[in-house]
């Protein structure tokens, strides 16, 4: 089976064609050595930064933006959601701070994405 890969190391956005075979990995259409490392883990290892809001109480908003500190694998993003639903925050909330260390993966965090006030009223 054939897949095609956009590269998006540089600007020239290779369109990549990379076979998987008995004894490698055959690409086509790449124009540089990052393009074909990019094509090789896409087609390999697909990863992801992951995006994705968690509920919060105690402030005006009711959900906070978080992100993963490094890509996760995209097969994995069904149970980054799981675990994702069965979190609740108290406000204040500081930019950056981890709320889930080696999250899914060992040196892999999950942190808060913006800045969330107590709220007084």
């Amino acid at each position: 089976m054939t897949n095609k890969v956009t590269c998006i190391i540089c600007p020239k956005s290779c369109i990549i064609e990379a076979k998987k075979e008995d004894d490698g990995i055959t690409l086509a259409g790449d124009s540089c050595s990052r393009g074909k490392k990019y094509a090789i883990v896409e087609i390999t290892d697909p990863r992801r930064i992951f995006t994705s809001t968690v509920l919060i109480s105690g402030a005006n908003l009711k959900v906070v933006p978080v992100r993963t500190t490094k890509p996760i694998k995209k097969n994995d993003w069904v149970n980054a959601k799981k675990i994702i639903d069965k979190l609740k925050l108290d406000a204040p909330l500081e930019f950056g701070r981890i709320i889930v260390s080696d999250f899914l993966e060992k040196g892999i965090d999950l942190i808060i994405t913006r800045e969330i006030l107590q709220d007084n009223n």
